[in-house]
């Protein structure tokens, strides 16, 4: 009866931590991530922000809407009010090294993740801007940290059939999850030494692609494991004596 019970503890232990990885694998709580609702419910804007479609001349990579973001009609000196609002420091778009930020536009949504999730979404910089050293106009994101996606002194741009002269074309932004836990994403763009010029960010496709789970090899070395256990314990059963 002894070993009956130790081996039966041992199977039910077994079994229930070959299903914790697949239980532990959960999709990240994000609201409205491809804009498809036409509006930006489950996010916070902030200066010019607007939902496009194809008829914006680039887009969307993935379904029928793209949020856009751009710096024209933007509120002058609009670049602390922004920092406040992606809660980041002081300045803090300043220290990225594009420039002397004047106003701009940004969106984010807070959400929550499991450990090496990966997060991706697609982006198109636009801008009028392009060539003037000391306007560099950039976009930037900001997760777990803040990032230039691109500038107007450093970017590769062709001539676009948009409302600005050029863009970068859609690219792809990847970032893992370190932890799990709760983050914010936020995106945006920023004229930079002048507010005569502007520019603007394209952004769709955001998805999450859950961790990986186990090899089923792993999962099998770990019942094989068992296995020398439960022969272990039989070796070491009390031998029934007349």
């Amino acid at each position: 009866m002894f070993f009956v019970r130790r081996t039966s503890v041992l199977l039910s232990f077994l079994g229930a931590l070959a299903l914790l990885p697949a239980a532990a694998v959960q999709a990240a709580t994000f609201v409205n991530p491809g804009f498809e609702t036409g509006t930006f419910s489950g996010w916070q804007t902030i200066g010019n922000t607007s939902i496009a479609s194809s008829s914006v001349g680039s887009g969307p990579p993935e379904g029928t809407s793209q949020a856009l973001l751009s710096t024209a009609g933007t509120t002058p000196a609009l670049a602390n009010p922004l920092e406040f609002f992606l809660g980041l420091p002081a300045f803090s778009l300043n220290s990225l090294g594009n420039g002397s930020v004047v106003e701009g536009s940004a969106i984010q949504q807070t959400f929550t993740a499991t450990a090496g999730e990966l997060l991706s979404l697609q982006w198109n910089f636009l801008s009028d801007d392009v060539g003037a050293a000391s306007n560099n106009d950039f976009a930037f994101i900001s997760i777990n940290g803040l990032s230039t996606l691109a500038n107007t002194a450093t970017a590769s741009f062709f001539s676009s059939a948009t409302a600005f002269d050029f863009e970068t074309g859609f690219q792809t932004f990847s970032f893992v999850i370190p932890t799990t836990g709760t983050y914010t994403l936020g995106l945006g763009v920023v004229d930079v030494g002048d507010r005569f010029i502007a520019s603007a960010l394209l952004v769709d496709n955001i998805r999450f692609t859950a961790a990986a789970v186990p090899e089923p090899a792993t999962v099998l070395g770990i019942a094989g494991f068992g296995s020398l256990i439960a022969g272990s314990w039989r070796k070491r059963r009390p031998q029934k004596t007349n």
